[in-house]
């Protein structure tokens, strides 16, 4: 029988949704799944289902019955096809570490890998590079229990309507319990940072993210400073990371966290903080898995806004956005995220090519 705790109290990733579900429950099966889905039913009780809690909205709040899929975890099979059945509460880490081991990865993950996998592909999570959709155009297999706790399994060849439906569906179509995705032999990448004045980036951005497999940038406001990532695949042998991964641990976390919290205390030092973050970027070039690059600590609690625009617009909307916080004095200094993502035909998602703009404006 699935464990229950009542009123237990939730509070999401950023803090800033807070609820007191009547009971929180935490299946360890997909049976388990389906008996509450059908008590639920019974008692005429709605359910709301929880991942990490990554979603900024309060998608998840509620005051009835809160379910999280954390004890429903573990990858069940890895084929010899290259896909792995997975089920829904597998954190994204977990689920790398385990594909490590025989030399896999998925092709593209986010800078955070905390989320579970359900989450992940029900709320569009993506990574960057213009040849590569979000993380749910990676699933080849979905199963759900539906609201009348039947187990449906969709596929692009079978129900495909549904499939489509249903990866990026927030929820609202069933509760998934196991996901099958492909995935690639793990790819050593060649990663690296760089800077590039604003005014130098815009005539070139088309050019920079046609050219690598993996792109992204970082406009700082106040700043005519960019900060330029790039990973494309290479035939080095990969690097230890131990230096990387300190340093970046302590420039992006513990010392941005403390320039966070001033600038949440006093928001006119945002400026001053923001110009001196860009001067800070440094020049990065390393060889590694894919697995090592893709993700990155976030120990600093952010609130984010995020905007999908067509690439023949981004150009002119860099421009307007740089030009907006600087007119209007705004105060932020949390860098602005460029990332692409490629079209696919799932319902919710995005059907055509399209840049993500990522602008965590206020810092907690």
């Amino acid at each position: 029988m699935y464990a229950i705790s009542s009123k237990a109290s939730w509070t999401n990733w950023a803090g800033t949704v807070q609820s007191e579900p009547a009971d929180f429950l935490n299946p360890a099966s997909i049976e388990e799944v389906q008996m509450l889905v059908l008590r639920a039913k019974e008692e005429r009780r709605s359910i709301r289902v929880i991942g990490a809690g990554h979603s900024f909205t309060p998608i998840a709040a509620t005051s009835d019955w809160l379910v999280s899929l954390d004890q429903l975890t573990g990858v069940v099979e890895i084929t010899d096809q290259g896909t792995v059945e997975v089920l829904a509460g597998t954190r994204l880490y977990d689920l790398a570490a385990q594909l490590n081991k025989v030399g896999l990865a998925q092709e593209n993950l986010g800078d955070i890998n905390t989320q579970s996998i359900a989450g992940a592909i029900s709320t569009g999570t993506h990574g960057t590079g213009i040849e590569f959709g979000n993380l749910s155009s990676q699933i080849v297999e979905l199963t759900l229990v539906t609201a009348s706790g039947v187990l449906l399994t969709l596929t692009p060849e079978h129900h495909p309507v549904l499939f489509y439906a249903s990866l990026v569906s927030l929820g609202t179509l069933g509760i998934i319990v196991s996901v099958r995705l492909r995935t690639v032999e793990r790819p050593i990448y060649h990663y690296e940072s760089t800077k590039m004045a604003f005014d130098s980036l815009i005539p070139q951005i088309g050019k920079l993210i046609k050219e690598n497999r993996h792109f992204e940038c970082f406009l700082f406001p106040y700043s005519d400073s960019v900060q330029l990532k790039k990973m494309n695949e290479s035939t080095e042998k990969p690097q230890r990371l131990a230096t990387h991964r300190l340093a970046t641990t302590l420039t992006e976390n513990y010392m941005f966290y403390f320039i966070s919290e001033l600038c949440r205390m006093r928001p006119q030092t945002s400026r001053f903080f923001s110009r001196l973050s860009a001067k800070a970027i440094g020049t990065t070039s390393i060889h590694a898995a894919s697995v090592d690059l893709f993700a990155t600590p976030r120990l600093v609690r952010f609130r984010e806004m995020e905007y999908a625009i067509p690439l023949e617009h981004l150009q002119k909307a860099l421009v307007r956005i740089k030009r907006v916080i600087e007119d209007s004095n705004f105060g932020v200094h949390f860098p602005i995220e460029v990332r692409m993502v490629k079209g696919d035909k799932i319902w919710l998602s995005l059907h055509i090519i399209v840049i993500l703009l990522i602008s965590p404006f206020i810092c907690t």
